[in-house]
């Protein structure tokens, strides 16, 4: 039996392993039993999307153009699993909680892999301590974070040299069209600075050409959305920048300055170290790319803060590793312990903070108008912008739309203000525009939001109760 005892240093390691996996189960899992309904904004938007992938499969779905925009690789891979009978709710509940711990696990694998264990034991800490990573499990960034995984797969396959990395940059790239960019990036540039000396090494331009060819494949899982999916998002690029460029739905870069500049300037010091080591690795490369669209603030620039943070994560964990054990005097290694408790009271006090995008009666209003709802195709529209993914997810054969969301009824924000504020003569040509019996959906925030203007639209003679939260036009072409 003594044989059969684990090393003190093995069972050190799997302690805290065990501690710091039970840790982030705790930090993800949590909002599954604080509220009844996943955080963020897309999980109606994402319900819509598996249910009509998988209605459809192994066809593509006939989907509206906002739709479009959406790469279908994550909604293939998961329409299998909903065929069979595997209910849409574990996507959008369990799995998602769990789906963000897998992923700091595989990147903790891939740099125990290549640093040692105590780095990877590390980056499950950084994970842990982490906001930008939460904030984007917040936000129900699904295909995000699946298209990091399979990045991180092919990270770690061309470091060993290994031809699945065409699998996993593949799937990558037609998950996500931002990371699938940056990865393309960022390998286009590893594999240029390859070329170092190696002109005439024939594997050199046998791994460009399969990678190339890789690349030319996934575009074509993009042809038949083409416009929505891949030119505008390009084009729009070099078009919008600064004040002009949509940020994208995650919080500014400063405030991850203020909540995460310790874990931030770990990363950076982990950064500048490894370039001792190697210079223009991956990982390295993954880093940098995300910097221009941060700073010139190109398209969507907050969302590639949470790319950005993500890739320095396990630099951050280098760094603790190398001041642990450079700073041998007991003062300053304590010093170090608090620095790093520090981050984490900062990172649980904000992931406490962040709840639903959509109060519980507003919801409970959506999911009863959703029931009531007069059976028909005529549209419905949601009179806030907050509830109209949920009643998209709660009637994904219904013609859906809100203000300023899903192309339906497509006014601009100074035709919204005439038709909430305006009298009746003044909402009967917007109502012209839309089918007679289209639905529109009332919730409290609706209410408290417009206040005494509620009461001229309700009494408008256009509209008529069907249900406490449902108003149907009885004028309309």
């Amino acid at each position: 039996m003594k044989g059969m005892v684990l090393p003190k240093t093995k069972q050190y390691i799997i302690g805290v392993t065990a501690v710091l996996v039970a840790l982030l189960l705790l930090k993800f899992f949590l909002p599954l039993f604080r509220f009844p309904i996943p955080l963020g904004y897309d999980p109606g938007i994402y319900r819509f999307l598996f249910l009509k992938y998988a209605a459809s499969f192994p066809l593509l779905p006939d989907l509206p153009r906002w739709a479009g925009e959406h790469p279908p690789g994550l909604l293939l891979l998961t329409a299998p699993f909903l065929r069979v009978g595997m209910p849409v709710e574990w996507l959008l509940g369990w799995i998602w909680n769990l789906f963000p711990v897998f992923l700091a696990i595989a990147l903790a694998l891939s740099w125990r892999g290549k640093e040692g264990k105590a780095v990877g034991i590390l980056v499950l800490l950084t994970a842990l301590l982490s906001v930008a990573y939460y904030d984007g499990f917040v936000g129900m960034y699904w295909k995000t974070y699946a298209a990091l995984l399979f990045t991180v797969f092919t990270f770690r396959a061309l470091e060993k040299k290994s031809y699945s990395a065409a699998l996993f940059a593949f799937l990558a790239l037609i998950i996500h069209h931002q990371t699938g960019l940056l990865l393309g990036l960022t390998i286009a540039t590893w594999w240029a600075l390859s070329l170092k000396g190696r002109l005439h090494d024939k594997r050199v331009w046998m791994t460009g050409g399969m990678l190339a060819a890789v690349a030319l494949l996934s575009l074509l899982f993009y042809l038949p959305h083409w416009t929505a999916a891949v030119r505008d998002p390009f084009t729009s690029i070099y078009k919008l920048r600064g004040d002009l460029a949509p940020g994208g739905s995650f919080p500014d870069p400063s405030f991850y300055l203020r909540t995460s500049g310790i874990l931030l300037a770990l990363g950076a010091w982990g950064l500048i170290l490894s370039f001792k080591k190697e210079r223009g690795s991956l990982w390295q490369l993954a880093v940098l790319w995300t910097l221009p669209f941060i700073i010139l603030r190109l398209v969507f620039y907050r969302r590639f803060f949470l790319q950005c943070d993500f890739f320095l994560l396990p630099f951050a964990a280098l760094a603790i590793r190398d001041l642990w054990t450079r700073v041998r005097s007991v003062p300053l290694q304590t010093a170090l312990i608090v620095i790093i408790a520090a981050q984490a009271a900062i990172s649980l006090w904000v992931a406490w903070e962040r709840v639903p995008t959509i109060d519980m009666d507003s919801y409970r209003a959506v999911q009863s108008a959703a029931l009531k709802a007069p059976a028909g195709n005529t549209p419905v529209i949601a009179l806030d912008n907050a509830a109209s993914p949920w009643l998209l997810g709660a009637l994904p054969d219904r013609e859906v739309g809100g203000p300023g969301i899903f192309d339906l009824p497509g006014w601009k924000e100074e035709e919204w203000a005439k038709f909430l504020y305006g009298t009746d003569a003044e909402r009967l040509p917007y109502l012209e525009q839309l089918p007679q019996g289209t639905l529109f959906v009332l919730t409290p925030l609706f209410e408290e939001y417009y206040g005494e203007h509620v009461k001229s639209f309700l009494a408008d003679v256009c509209f008529t109760k069907k249900g406490e939260w449902v108003l149907e036009s009885v004028c309309g072409k």
